[in-house]
């Protein structure tokens, strides 16, 4: 989808101030953008996108550009503190 010149990858909301905890399920602390994004090499690549394992119970280990599609440089990460939302795209 393409918004404004952007096109948004993901939008994820954020519970920030309580976070219940099902039996048998551990805690997550809330993401933010520190907390996920990497700019580590993906398959030999130069890469900048989100490190989603924790938050996906290792479901879905990333999103992001890795030069075959969208440079790494073009990866960003806002958070949104009025809405308390995050998100993730390429410009």
């Amino acid at each position: 989808m393409k918004i404004s010149g952007i096109v948004y990858i993901a939008v994820f909301a954020l519970l920030t101030s309580y976070v219940y905890v099902l039996p048998g399920y551990t805690q997550v602390l809330p993401a933010t953008c520190g907390a996920l994004v990497t700019d580590i090499d993906m398959w030999n690549q130069t890469a900048k996108g989100v490190d989603l394992r924790t938050y996906t119970n290792s479901t879905l280990h990333w999103i992001g550009c890795m030069e075959n599609g969208c440079s790494a440089d073009t990866f960003f990460c806002d958070f949104n503190p009025n809405t308390q939302t995050l998100s993730f795209g390429t410009t």
